[in-house]
């Protein structure tokens, strides 16, 4: 059975739910202050706290967790293999975790400010918000290959089409206009960029289409990366703050609202769940 994990810092746990009948299967509390991603690895679920800076590893069999301290202000992170990718935001590092052995292997520089990570074929995609800049590292050489200036803050960047293409989120700022960006991955040339809302928070791609969700309003952006039109799509008393795609559905959390939300085609089911940050799955 799949099933959704959906972080709450506020509630201060992780909460399970069948993907199908949307049934609680499972809450486990954190010592460390606010989940704010988790993921599936074995028979864990392994989670990060952006404000403790810590790891925690989840052994829901027996509802028990021990918690490794990584470094300041976390924004991030994915898993390889057995090792956790990780973003120390205020130390501007990548921090890469042995979660066999419990133990840093090495830390890689960034640019400035590392707030989204993403990964492809041993690449390494880094969204630095501080220096208006992507970064593509080679995992096993643990090396710098690609650097992109973005003419705005960029919130997130993620690899598309087997990697062909990078897609980015970018302009959170007052005077910013919030734009999607498409570059090249192989020289970052910037190809295309379209204009969304001011003040865009999170954004996925499924496809061919991007779903920009808008801070202050309770709407999605729905960019057609084919045809290249976008449109407002209203999603009634919601505020959207992070959404992801899974087969063919797009999955909201509104912290605000207290609900998750579920599109799927012309579809829509909302479910009251205690501030959602942030949804994954296992």
């Amino acid at each position: 059975m799949r099933y959704l994990m959906i972080c709450s810092e506020t509630q201060n746990q992780i909460t399970l739910l069948g993907l199908k009948d949307y049934k609680t299967y499972g809450k486990f509390i954190l010592s460390a202050f606010g989940p704010t991603k988790a993921l599936k690895w074995k028979n864990h679920i392994v989670a990060i706290s952006k404000q403790n800076g810590e790891i925690s590893f989840v052994n829901r069999q027996v509802d028990k967790h021990k918690t490794y301290y990584i470094g300041p202000y976390i924004t991030d992170f994915t898993i390889v293999d057995s090792n956790s990718i990780i973003l120390s935001g205020d130390s501007n590092k990548i921090v890469i975790f042995d979660n066999n052995q419990r133990e840093i292997q090495c830390m890689i520089e960034t640019a400035g400010l590392p707030l989204n990570i993403d990964y492809l074929n041993d690449d390494i995609l880094v969204t630095n918000y501080e220096s208006n800049e992507l970064e593509m590292f080679s995992l096993n050489k643990r090396e710098k290959k690609l650097s992109i200036k973005s003419e705005n803050h960029p919130l997130k960047g993620i690899f598309i089409e087997d990697g062909k293409y990078i897609v980015s989120i970018e302009g959170f700022e007052e005077f910013e206009q919030g734009t999607v960006c498409i570059y090249d991955s192989k020289n970052g040339e910037k190809l295309e960029s379209y204009k969304t809302c001011s003040t865009p928070v999170d954004f996925c791609y499924m496809n061919g289409f991007c779903y920009v969700c808008d801070y202050f309003s309770d709407s999605l952006w729905e960019i057609n990366l084919t045809n290249k039109q976008s449109k407002k799509v209203p999603i009634q008393d919601c505020t959207p703050n992070s959404i992801t795609s899974f087969e063919g559905r797009l999955m909201i959390c509104s912290e605000k609202n207290n609900k998750i939300i579920e599109i799927n085609g012309s579809e829509t089911k909302k479910i009251t769940i205690a501030s959602p940050r942030r949804i994954d799955f296992f």
